[in-house]
């Protein structure tokens, strides 16, 4: 049973506004899941970035550098080649 249904005997406009809080909390939650990962994907990008150029410039070949990178990392980036790579 949806908590805004007994809210529909005293006001309904305040069960509507109930209702859809409820449902779209979840939705909400979500979103704000994928901002937060899509955030801290770029904030780690720059540093896994420097790691590759770091490896290339020390004569490491390109995909040994990139396989350093991602080990070297623990966020959503490094996670991204550690899978993509294996």
């Amino acid at each position: 049973m949806c908590p805004a249904a007994p809210l529909v005997l005293v006001h309904p406009v305040a069960a509507v506004v109930v209702g859809v809080a409820v449902w779209s909390a979840p939705v909400l939650g979500r979103r704000r899941s994928r901002r937060s990962h899509r955030e801290a994907l770029a904030a780690e990008l720059p540093w896994v970035a420097g790691l590759v150029r770091l490896g290339v410039g020390a004569g490491l070949p390109i995909d040994r550098a990139l396989a350093e990178a991602a080990r070297r990392g623990d966020g959503p980036a490094s996670r991204a080649m550690v899978a993509a790579m294996d």
